[in-house]
């Protein structure tokens, strides 16, 4: 499933149309929209509204996790309206924090540091996007995804020259639409991103059954996934434990299970 966030329902419609989505429980208290292999949420403006909207659409499907997509517009100081920009950082300016998206795919066009702030402004001090969404929305969905599968991208759609106070709701439809071609382009790269992060997240073999037989505290089950996934990828047709193993404590079963893997003579190739 791919996920797209957007703050206006102009940033939205362009995007709904392209991929035929529909309206999803009216109930919500953010307007969501799905189809067949894509979701789209619209938050509304500002940090709280991006992430509480990020974390909600999360938890409500959890049971289908995908790569996210933040998808709007932007000032910039020096950049033509329309112009597209791909978010190499962005940077909560009320507390100076930085977020990072993970680079693994081509970028889709040129790119830019987003500064975040908190109040709509037409001074742009320094030569980059502003936002009102883009650090919660990196912050937020990077709890929830790989930071590989968590990108941005803005469309300029006021500088230094034409203040954000002319925007009207069919130039925010336009250049979304013009920009549709690069969203379909990431959706192809990071669905098969995510492919590979989703084997990386499933539990690997014998790992529900070994749960079964004691009791495992949280710390414990994170190292037997992690020894097990080790164990899985050097000996992927050979059970972790030998069959007249004696240990029953989650402790004992760890600890045998490492000493295993860092015996070369224990592996089976």
């Amino acid at each position: 499933m791919f996920y797209i966030h957007t703050a206006l329902p102009a940033e939205a419609r362009p995007i709904i149309d392209h991929y035929a989505l529909r309206a999803h429980d009216a109930s919500a208290p953010f307007s969501l929209y799905t189809g067949p292999q894509t979701r789209l949420v619209v938050s509304g403006v500002g940090k709280t509204a991006t992430a509480a909207s990020v974390a909600y659409t999360c938890a409500r499907f959890s049971d289908q996790p995908g790569p996210w997509l933040n998808v709007g517009i932007a000032g910039h100081k020096t950049a033509a309206l329309g112009t597209a920009l791909w978010v190499q950082k962005a940077v909560d300016t009320a507390t100076n924090t930085p977020f990072f998206p993970a680079l693994a795919l081509s970028p889709p066009c040129a790119g830019s540091v987003l500064q975040t702030v908190d109040q709509p402004r037409a001074d742009y001090l320094t030569d980059a996007l502003y936002d009102m969404e883009g650090s919660a929305f990196f912050q937020t969905a990077q709890r929830f995804v790989a930071a590989e599968l968590a990108h941005s991208v803005k469309i300029v759609s006021d500088n230094s020259e034409a203040p954000w106070q002319s925007l009207n709701r069919e130039r925010v439809q336009g250049w979304i639409n013009d920009l549709l071609p690069v969203i379909e382009r990431m959706r192809t790269e990071l669905e098969s991103l995510a492919a590979v992060w989703l084997i990386q997240q499933a539990n690997p073999p014998h790992f529900e059954g070994t749960l079964s037989q004691c009791r495992f505290s949280q710390t414990q089950k994170n190292r037997l996934r992690r020894l097990l996934q080790q164990w899985h990828s050097v000996a992927p047709n050979t059970p972790p434990w030998p069959p007249d193993h004696s240990e029953k404590s989650a402790a004992g079963l760890l600890d045998a299970l490492e000493a295993r893997l860092g015996d070369p003579s224990h592996l089976p190739y």
